[in-house]
């Protein structure tokens, strides 16, 4: 993802990196394949940002892919206490049962990230949010990803429907 390669003899490597973010084309010169609708900064509900640490990138020097999903769920967690929610959803606890992130640009240490979150579906026992990652510094789109969380009784090994107080927060009055 914009990068130039690396070069190096033995166990010592250096890579150049191309901070243009831009993706290259698939190797018969179509467009680089995308699996999320991409939505505009402006429609997403709740930022969240942060300043990429040492330990977040891996040996060639940008943020591991891992790491993302850390990320996002940093931007959930404070974008729930946003809402007013406790440290979990009231009467049950939420897993992720599906997390996606397509990576569009590398990040590096020091970069500060802003995570921008929206909820884009929410069921009966499940809810969906989508994230765009992006480079404050230069507004380049670094990923966007995609979580669906279901509410879960760890009791029963079941999901359980989301409570009329936690769909009124997660919806913000929007029902």
């Amino acid at each position: 993802m914009g990068f130039l390669g690396c070069e190096g003899v033995g166990n010592r490597r250096r890579c150049r990196h191309d901070r243009s973010g831009i993706l290259p084309p698939m190797a018969d010169g179509s467009p680089t394949p995308t699996h999320l609708p991409r939505r505009e900064p402006g429609e997403f509900v709740f930022s969240h940002r942060l300043a990429v640490r040492f330990r977040d990138c891996d040996a060639m020097g940008h943020v591991n892919h891992a790491v993302y999903f850390t990320y996002l769920e940093q931007c959930r967690f404070a974008w729930w206490r946003h809402l007013g929610g406790s440290s979990g959803l009231p009467g049950a606890d939420t897993i992720i049962a599906h997390a996606e992130c397509d990576y569009r640009a590398p990040a590096f240490v020091h970069d500060e990230l802003d995570i921008r979150l929206t909820l884009t579906d929410c069921g009966k026992s499940s809810f969906t949010l989508q994230y765009a990652i992006l480079d404050v510094a230069t507004g380049k789109r670094v990923a966007d990803a995609r979580t669906v969380s279901v509410t879960f009784d760890y009791l029963t090994g079941r999901p359980v429907p989301i409570s009329d107080a936690t769909r009124r927060l997660l919806l913000g009055g929007r029902e």
